[in-house]
C-alpha cells in the first residue's frame, strides 16, 4: 500500500504542477492580450491581479520530500491570498480546499503521510485544482 500511496502522491504532484503551469500561462497570455488591447470590459479584480503576479515553479521530484515541503510552504501564502480574494462563494470554497491541500504538503511529516492524505482526499483535491483552472480562465476571459 505504501508504494501505491507514493505513486499516487507523485501523480498528484505532477498534475498539480501541470495545472499550475497552465494557469500561469493562461493568465500571462490573457494579461498580455488585454494590455495590448485599448478596451477592457472591466477593471481587473484583486483575484486576477494576484493571479497575474503568479510565476510558479514545478514541484520538486517526489523523491525529494524536503524540497517538496519547502515548495508547499513557499506557495501557501499565495493560495491563502487568492482564497481571501476569490470573486464568489464557490471559488472561495474551492480555494479554501486548495489551501488545505497545500498546507498538508507544508505540514506533512513524511512523504508517506502526504500520500495517505492525498489518497483520502483525492476526489476533493482533483475538484479543487479543476476549479482553480476554471477560476483562472474566468479571470483571463474577463480581461477581454
Amino acid at each position: 500500500m505504501g508504494v501505491s500511496n507514493t505513486s499516487l502522491a507523485m501523480r498528484a504532484r505532477r498534475l498539480a504542477a501541470a495545472m499550475l503551469a497552465a494557469a500561469a500561462f493562461s493568465v500571462a497570455a490573457g494579461a498580455g492580450a488585454a494590455s495590448a488591447s485599448s478596451t477592457q470590459s472591466a477593471a481587473m479584480s484583486p483575484f486576477c491581479k494576484t493571479l497575474t503576479t503568479f510565476h510558479p515553479k514545478s514541484p520538486p521530484a517526489a523523491k525529494n520530500y524536503t524540497a517538496y515541503r519547502a515548495w508547499s510552504k513557499q506557495y501557501l501564502p499565495f493560495f491563502q491570498k487568492l482564497a481571501s480574494q476569490a470573486p464568489n462563494a464557490a471559488t472561495r470554497t474551492l480555494m479554501g480546499d486548495l489551501v488545505q491541500y497545500v498546507k498538508a504538503g507544508a505540514n506533512a511529516t513524511s512523504a508517506k503521510a502526504l500520500g495517505a492524505y492525498l489518497v483520502a482526499h483525492r476526489a476533493q483535491w482533483t475538484k479543487g485544482w479543476k476549479g482553480f483552472i476554471s477560476a483562472t480562465m474566468a479571470c483571463v476571459t474577463s480581461l477581454y
